[in-house]
């Protein structure tokens, strides 16, 4: 993930939270994943919202959500 591509993702976190929309992330890999923790974004999202597999986000977002 490049600068452009947080700066992007940035914007999309704010827009959804402005909206009141929850963000699940399922499957990342080690490198975007990486950005997004030095970037302090996975804070603001939530780490409790980061899955291994997108099975375990829709039981999340059935269940907790």
């Amino acid at each position: 993930m490049d600068a452009t591509a947080l700066n992007a993702f940035r914007r999309m976190i704010q827009m959804c939270d402005r909206k009141h929309i929850k963000i699940l992330i399922s499957g990342i890999n080690e490198q975007p994943y990486n950005v997004l923790q030095k970037a302090n974004l996975h804070e603001i999202i939530g780490k409790d919202k980061f899955f291994r597999t997108i099975r375990e986000a829709i039981e999340y977002a059935e269940n907790d959500i």
